[in-house]
């Protein structure tokens, strides 16, 4: 069997020194020259990682130094990390806890003590629970497993903060502050191998994560021992990240997570199909949660007629851009515009623009205000939105990536051109024309949301999810 075994990982091998050949030959088309690596590559995957993981996983160790330095050297050719955690492939089975008298011993077993022998079914990773959709969205998650009857249990990765707004969702569930774990120094991945004995000594079944960067490092470097231990993996990435300008952040992590993934987690369709052809991850890895509003709003919004008083509410950073509402209140001087955000609000040296400071949704007086304006340069399915559309105020947004799930022009003003500041300006001058379209657009927005971003079908969703 070994013989055989070593035979494969030749072949393997040769076809990827061939595909190397062919990388500098100027006489291949480039497609032929990535189809060799594909190949190469499939090989490697399919023999070299079974090879590592079946029952005759530790028979490399048998093998003489120079077969294990070119085993070595093959999977450096395709992923640097993979070789640094090969020792931990042939520990397939289990990872052990940090060793004694440490900071991260130390910080491991407060986790443990805290937990108290409680048995959890659920383990959902944040790394805050900020004023954010992103937290909202978890909480609607870890509400529908347990009226499923799983036990959840959560760990904030990065900052023992709730927000609380949160309170009375929160007191349902256990959160667990691991930041003390997570934030300590890292050495030959002691952080991520605490994270993974934790994950597998709880007995965890179901593991969500989010925006937490230690725990996707976690899972990509022991997703395997995770899931061999009966986890079910489930990242949540609700959208790209283009703060550096191209495509980033942790849906990077979806080549080295998907053969241990159960099911990806994404709020929109755009991206499922975006990431599909990006990563050839298949299509069906994707599970789309149609997250909804339940929220009850103090103030219904019942203006018929138009006052020239824009609402913006967002994050103040680039994603959000709060910028463009400065220049477009340059241009439409007639118009108010007041801004409601978390983080730091830029300064905007506009006369009519008010910033409102941080606000709590549900208190507002809608009345005041004649359009909702959206600003983003990318994004999901912004939670924002879904409660603008409930609360039926005319909405002037960008079209970008998610937004295109929700919005489109039968039911609010839509910006192609989220770069053009003009375009913004006559989506808002349009809606103040024709009040009344823009009223009736409204409407059919809070019906489409009503009708499809309901409770119900949000829990059927994750039933389903947890039953593949």
């Amino acid at each position: 069997m070994l013989h055989i075994k070593y035979q494969i990982f030749l072949l393997a091998r040769k076809i990827n020194l061939y595909a190397r050949y062919l990388f500098f030959s100027r006489h291949i088309p480039r497609k032929f020259k990535h189809y060799y690596f594909v190949v190469s590559k499939y090989i490697y995957h399919q023999y070299f990682i079974e090879f590592q993981e079946s029952k005759y996983e530790n028979l490399t160790l048998f093998l003489p130094p120079k077969l294990q330095n070119d085993m070595n050297w093959m999977v450096r050719q395709f992923d640097s990390s993979l070789g640094k955690s090969l020792q931990d492939l042939n520990r397939f089975k289990s990872i052990d806890p940090p060793g004694h008298n440490t900071a991260h011993a130390f910080e491991y077993n407060k986790i443990i003590n805290e937990i108290q022998g409680e048995q959890f079914d659920c383990l959902v990773c944040v790394p805050w629970f900020q004023v954010g959709g992103l937290e909202r969205a978890l909480l609607k998650i870890i509400k529908s497993l347990n009226k499923m009857g799983l036990k959840c249990l959560v760990f904030t990765t990065y900052q023992n903060f709730v927000h609380q707004q949160y309170n009375d969702d929160i007191q349902h569930y256990k959160i667990v502050d691991v930041s003390r774990l997570t934030n300590l120094h890292n050495a030959n991945n002691i952080k991520e191998r605490a994270l993974a004995s934790l994950i597998i000594q709880l007995g965890i079944k179901h593991l969500f994560l989010s925006n937490s960067l230690a725990v996707f490092e976690t899972v990509k470097l022991y997703g395997r021992q995770i899931a061999h231990n009966g986890c079910k993996i489930y990242p949540v990435i609700p959208c790209n990240d283009n703060t550096e300008g191209f495509p980033t952040g942790f849906c990077d992590f979806i080549p080295d997570l998907a053969p241990f993934t159960s099911q990806f987690v994404a709020d929109n369709n755009y991206f499922a199909h975006y990431w599909h052809n990006r990563f050839g991850v298949g299509v069906d890895k994707f599970s789309v949660m149609p997250y909804y509003v339940n929220i009850q709003f103090d103030h219904q919004f019942t203006r018929k007629t138009p006052n020239k008083h824009i609402l913006w509410i967002s994050r103040f950073d680039i994603q959000k851009r709060p910028d463009r509402v400065a220049y477009i209140a340059k241009q439409l001087p007639e118009y108010q515009f007041t801004m409601f955000g978390t983080g730091n609000c830029p300064p905007l040296a506009v006369k009519n623009i008010h910033n409102g400071g941080l606000a709590d949704v549900r208190t507002l007086d809608f009345n005041q205000y004649s359009a909702f304006l959206y600003t983003a340069d990318w994004d999901g399915v912004p939670y924002i939105l879904l409660e603008m559309m409930t609360v039926g105020l005319p909405i002037i947004s960008c079209h970008v990536e998610g937004i295109q799930d929700i919005l489109t022009d039968n039911n609010s003003a839509i910006v192609y051109n989220q770069h053009n500041i003009d375009e913004y300006c006559r989506a808002i001058e349009r809606v103040h024309a024709d009040y009344d379209a823009a009223l009736q657009r409204a409407q059919r927005a809070k019906e489409y949301v009503e009708s499809t971003r309901t409770e119900q079908k949000f829990d059927e969703t994750i039933n389903q999810l947890i039953l593949k």
